[in-house]
């Protein structure tokens, strides 16, 4: 089924495994910035050999008291950062889905382009033996011999390829799921009319609680807030407190082993940098400029997204119950004509354009279920809920 499909994909990803490495940047980005409230520690040691050889060591303490809001400003923008690079998956998730569904259903797609072909063949090589008898009573000619082998050529040659799309569509679903070509899986299910659920106004409501692309802009405005801030210590003062210990031991002179200590304050007031801050925090300022106004943009496309989709669907449900009576007419068509030809009443030409036409019809229908499924998906796709969706289709 399509959920297991999905649910293997986004388990065995090498592309979403690797997205998600971007959670445990994230998490390295939240370490480095806790570590700015934490002391700096180091020890130094020096051995000299000379005619007065000597051991020296020491230990160093240095503890940032205040760096202008920046550390504060760091810890939480790693935060937002990690919160961002969570809703990055949850995207990536929900784009690997679409394709997933893409190429399930069009693995089933292209069987039912298969067996409708298969079907075609059969039916050409049933009509061939048919006409052959009719030759040999003379009900029939030679031409209507050579037509008949030129319809069965024609859709041999056209079961080929759709055995050929069958497993292009097969391989490039294996490949999304992350397994190799040679695996023996095969998709499972009919191509279905999907209940879309709901109206444009729920989707809307959906999407602004359920959209990750939209909410990772959201995130991004927070990041380049907390940016600003950084950018803004850099002209506020710094206090530093440092400690040192030292200890020397010229052992082999008479002198005896001496150690010292020193504490120090450090407090640095920025004056004048020749406006290097000023022009960074317009520049970020500009940057967060661009990041609302991307956000404002994507909230217009998903608004747009759902109104189509919503369109779409009504339309292409119109062309499924419209090819669904294409091919109940083609189905009854052949049978009249089959009919009309054993009976001398209906051209050799009628009942052939008549096969064409039903194995036409056949591959139209499931066309259209096919489209019509794909535009649901891009409607749960702009609600933010297709694997919700889907695995709650898979319950039921």
């Amino acid at each position: 089924r399509s959920g297991e499909a999905i649910a293997t994909a986004l388990e065995q990803s090498p592309t979403l495994n690797a997205r998600r490495q971007e959670l445990n940047k994230a998490k390295g980005d939240i370490v480095q910035a806790r570590g700015n409230f934490l002391p700096r520690l180091s020890l130094t040691g020096q051995y000299s050999d000379n005619r007065s050889p000597t051991v020296s060591g020491g230990i160093a303490l240095t503890q940032n008291l205040y760096a202008g809001g920046r550390h504060a400003a760091q810890r939480r923008q790693a935060q937002a950062t990690l919160s961002q690079a969570e809703l990055g998956v949850r995207e990536a998730e929900e784009a690997l889905a679409v394709n997933v569904y893409d190429a399930f259903y069009g693995v089933i797609l292209a069987r039912e382009k298969v067996a409708a072909a298969r079907d075609a063949v059969e039916t050409s090589r049933k009509h061939l033996q048919e006409v052959r008898q009719m030759l040999g009573v003379g009900l029939a000619n030679q031409l209507e011999v050579i037509r008949a082998e030129q319809q069965l050529s024609a859709n041999e040659a056209a079961l080929a390829s759709s055995r050929g799309a069958f497993d292009a569509e097969r391989i490039t679903l294996l490949n999304l799921m992350g397994l190799a070509p040679s695996s023996a899986l095969l998709p499972k299910g009919p191509l279905e009319l999907a209940d879309p659920r709901g109206t444009a106004r729920q989707s809307v409501a959906l999407a602004q609680k359920r959209r990750a692309d939209v909410a990772m802009l959201e995130k991004q405005i927070a990041i380049q807030s907390e940016q600003i801030k950084i950018v803004r210590g850099a002209m506020k003062p710094s206090f530093d407190l440092s400690a040192t210990a030292d200890y020397s031991d010229p052992y082999r002179n008479q002198d005896a082993g001496d150690d010292s200590w020193k504490a120090t304050l450090t407090l640095e007031i920025p004056l004048y940098d020749r406006g290097q801050t000023r022009g960074e925090v317009m520049k970020a300022k500009a940057v967060q400029e661009q990041n609302k106004q991307a956000l404002r943009q994507k909230e217009l496309d998903v608004l747009s997204e759902i109104e189509l989709a919503w369109v779409e669907i009504g339309d292409s449900a119109v062309q499924v119950e419209a090819h669904r009576k294409s091919l109940a007419l083609a189905r009854e068509t052949l049978r009249l004509s089959q009919v009309g030809y054993r009976e001398g009443v209906t051209p050799q030409l009628d009942l052939l354009e008549a096969q064409s036409n039903l194995t036409a019809a056949r591959k139209d229908y499931s066309q259209s279920l096919f489209d019509h499924l794909m535009k649901v998906v891009a409607l749960k796709r702009a609600e933010g809920t297709l694997i919700p969706w889907t695995l709650e289709g898979e319950k039921r």
